[in-house]
Parts: C-alpha cells; structure tokens; sequence
C-alpha cells in the first residue's frame, strides 16, 4: 500500500493480519473477561473475520460498497485468505485503487464498531460508505500527481442503448480498465475491471475468478464482455474501455465491421 493509505490504516491492516486487533473474542480467550459475543447483531462471536466480513452489520456495509470482490465469499472463514485473495485479484488490474477503497471501507467498519463499543451509536451503512468514500477521494487528491501511472494501449468501445440519445446531452463518459491474469497451476482466471469517472474517481470495480479456457484471448474477450454487461446493470450509457491486447482490440474491431 503506497500513498494513498494513511499510516494509521496500515497498522490497522497489520493487526487484522498478525492478530493484533482488540476484538472480543480474542480478549475474551486471553482474560476470560468480558462478553465475546457480537456487539453489532448479538450471534456469534467477535472475531476479526466476523466483524470485517461476516457479520451482518458488515455484509449490509459490503453490499452497497462500490467495489466487489466476486468469487471468494468461500473464504469469509478466514481474513487473511480472503485478504491475500484481494491482493492476488488485483494484480490482474495493476494499480492499487480498489484495494485501498476496500481497506478505507474496512476502516470505518472498525470504527463504526468503536463507536457502537464505546459510545453506544450506530450509522446507516450507506452514510459508512459515503464516509469511505469520501475520505478516499480526499486522500486520493491530496496525493494526486505524485503517483506513477503505468503507460497502457487505448482503445474506444461505445456502447449505446437502444433508445434515441439527444446529441446535445452533457453525459461524461466512463472509463472501464480490465485485466486478466491466468493461473495455470489451478487452471483460474482472474479478471479484474475499474470504472472511473473523467475525473479519474473510481465508480465501480469487480474481481472475479472464472476458469480458465484453453485460448487466453477468449478468457480476456469474455472479461470485456463481463465489464460491459457490469456497465450496462448500472445503467450507464456513454463508456470508453481501455485494453493493453492489439490481438483483442483488432478482433473487436473486426467483429464490429463485419456485422
């Protein structure tokens, strides 16, 4: 994690990974003190994995997050899989911006707890998001500029619904980035897709797993496929996509001509 997660986030990440994070359940096993329970739905037992990812409370935050993390809900049972699962995902992707909106999102989740904890309150998860989300993008343009921005290919793909567009309609579009990553060994793909806006703030993201085909520009074709129909279920209408395959670019391209 690089500039645009604080210091105190990093430590946090620390502790979730080297069990260093003062849940319940782990001070409850140390001092057989205390109540282990959940203070968030009163269930199950407070551990790092059910307070992240398992809990209801957290599920609730997870679901109307702006980046998802497909294909690895079977290793909610254990936070460092899960988060090494994240990591590996996003090496597909390059970059690092849907990992460091996921540990803001983790951030204010530990918080929130905190704060039910000590002082007895709760928020909405839609105001957590906004709060992550907003502290993300401060952070993320205090820190603009100062990061390295990997050179790819370009390359446009308009979509358009079927009803008529008025010509003169001021929409921006969005820029949809995907990258693939084969894993031989377990015969996986790992696809990863950003949407960001034309102000380069992240709208959207995915990491999905599918496996892998015996033809690696079929897997990446099908990642794009993914990526547009992901686009289309958000209902967004002027789209420019960004590919580092000529093979791919070229082959879209004949596709669109030959209809």
């Amino acid at each position: 994690m690089k500039q645009k997660v604080n210091q105190k986030m990093k430590v946090f990440i620390w502790k979730c990974l080297h069990g260093g994070l003062p849940v319940r359940g782990e001070i409850h096993k140390r001092t057989r003190q205390g109540n282990p329970m959940c203070a968030g739905c009163g269930e199950k037992e407070e551990s790092i994995e059910h307070l992240l990812i398992q809990c209801i409370k957290a599920k609730e935050i997870w679901k109307i997050a702006p980046v998802q993390w497909d294909g690895i809900q079977q290793l909610l049972d254990c936070f460092i899989k899960w988060w090494f699962a994240i990591i590996e995902a996003q090496e597909s992707r390059g970059g690092e911006d849907q990992v460091n909106l996921t540990i803001n999102i983790l951030w204010q989740i530990w918080k929130v707890r905190n704060d039910r904890e000590f002082n007895h309150k709760d928020r909405e998860p839609h105001k957590i998001i906004h709060k992550s989300m907003k502290e993300w993008m401060e952070f993320d343009k205090a820190n603009k500029g100062k990061i390295s921005i990997k050179n790819t290919q370009e390359t446009e793909i308009h979509q358009r619904t079927v009803e008529e567009q008025d010509q003169n309609e001021s929409q921006s579009s969005l820029l949809i980035k995907v990258h693939t990553h084969q894993d031989k060994r377990q015969a996986i793909v790992g696809i990863g897709i950003t949407e960001t806006d034309s102000m380069g703030q992240i709208q959207a993201g995915w990491a999905l797993r599918e496996r892998m085909s015996a033809d690696p520009l079929q897997d990446q074709a099908v990642a794009v496929r993914l990526a547009l129909l992901n686009a289309a279920n958000q209902g967004w209408r002027s789209i420019k996509m960004e590919l580092n395959n000529r093979e791919l670019v070229e082959c879209i391209r004949d596709a669109r001509e030959s209809r």
